[in-house]
This record gives C-alpha cells, sequence and structure tokens, in this order.
C-alpha cells in the first residue's frame, strides 16, 4: 500500500515536471510576443524547479540538521508563489499553477499534522542495533 508521504514525494517530483513543460510552453509563447515580465517570471520558476528537485534528491548537502517536515515546508512557500505567478501567464500554466497551488496546500497539511520525527528517531535505533 502507498503511504502518504511517498505519495507526497512523488506529487512534487510531478510538480517539477509540470513547471518544466510550462516553462517550455510560455517560452514558445514568448517567441511569437515578447513580454519582458513573461520571461522573468518563467525565469524564476525555471530556477525554483531546479531548486526543488535539488532540495528532494540532496536534502543533506543544503541543511546539516534536516527533517522531513522542513523540506515540506520549504516545498510549500516555494510551490504556493510559483503557483500564483503561473496563473496569469497562459492556458496551461492556469491548469498547471492550480495543480500546483493544491500540492502545496497538501505539503502544508503534511507539515502541519504529521510528525514523522518518531518514525526517524525509531528508524535510527533500529539501524544503531
Amino acid at each position: 500500500m502507498v503511504e502518504l508521504l511517498n505519495f507526497l514525494k512523488f506529487c512534487n517530483l510531478l510538480i517539477v515536471v509540470c513547471f518544466w513543460i510550462t516553462t517550455i510552453d510560455n517560452y514558445v509563447l514568448l517567441g511569437k510576443k515578447y513580454v519582458a515580465i513573461n520571461f522573468i517570471i518563467n525565469t524564476f520558476i525555471l530556477l525554483i524547479s531546479f531548486i526543488l528537485l535539488f532540495i528532494r534528491l540532496y536534502p543533506e548537502k543544503i541543511i546539516l540538521d534536516i527533517n522531513e517536515r522542513f523540506i515540506n515546508l520549504i516545498n510549500f512557500i516555494l510551490q504556493f508563489v510559483c503557483g500564483i505567478f503561473m496563473l496569469g501567464l497562459s492556458n496551461i500554466s492556469i491548469g498547471i499553477g492550480i495543480i500546483c497551488l493544491l500540492n502545496s496546500l497538501f505539503n502544508m497539511f503534511v507539515f502541519i499534522f504529521i510528525d514523522n520525527t518518531k518514525k526517524i528517531e525509531a528508524d535510527e535505533n533500529n539501524n544503531e542495533n
């Protein structure tokens, strides 16, 4: 059976792919009609997508004392900001922005309601034995 936290990790990786899709689509639209603010927002979203991917794949390289809850909080903040930015770019961006906002709220609810520190401590105790 699928655990909630593993499903959330999978959704976060899908959101990064959605960021890339919407960025490529918007760069194609910028080729037809250039708007400077859309270029700046798309570049920001592309940068944030690489940051989210790096945080998800290598959390120990960024923060020394890392907890999964704080990764969910960082994901919430970055995905929420990018989701708000995406709502005004294009038709595809509106749909992906709504999905991104829903996933960011999912990250926030996991940050608030699920305490997995006991599970991490239990895993560390099992690894010591």
